[in-house]
């Protein structure tokens, strides 16, 4: 997913809201990367990883919070990897502030 914003930005964190009905092979993503740019066209530097341990237990949804270390961009990519056959997000927000 690629995401725009409307000036450059210092990201703290990434919030996801999403299911994990295991029963209907709905999970949440597996690991996730994150990669930043101020141009839109080269994400420099070193992605920014996230690991979800699989819960196999609870089937409601949740929000899952990847710390973005202050990375700095105006673009941002995240890639997601599944778990299981589906992922089902309703809600991605970030928690970003003024570039420093």
């Amino acid at each position: 997913m690629h995401f725009e914003f409307d000036k450059v930005r210092n990201f703290s964190a990434a919030h996801l809201h999403t299911n994990n009905l295991f029963s209907k092979d709905v999970q949440v993503f597996s690991h996730a990367r994150a990669f930043f740019s101020i141009n839109g066209n080269s994400f420099n530097g070193e992605p920014v990883h996230f690991s979800y341990m699989p819960d196999l237990v609870l089937e409601h949804a949740r929000n899952v919070t990847i710390k973005l270390h202050h990375r700095i961009g105006r673009f941002l990519k995240l890639q997601l990897y599944f778990a299981s056959r589906w992922i089902l997000l309703s809600e991605i927000s970030f928690d970003s502030g003024k570039r420093l």
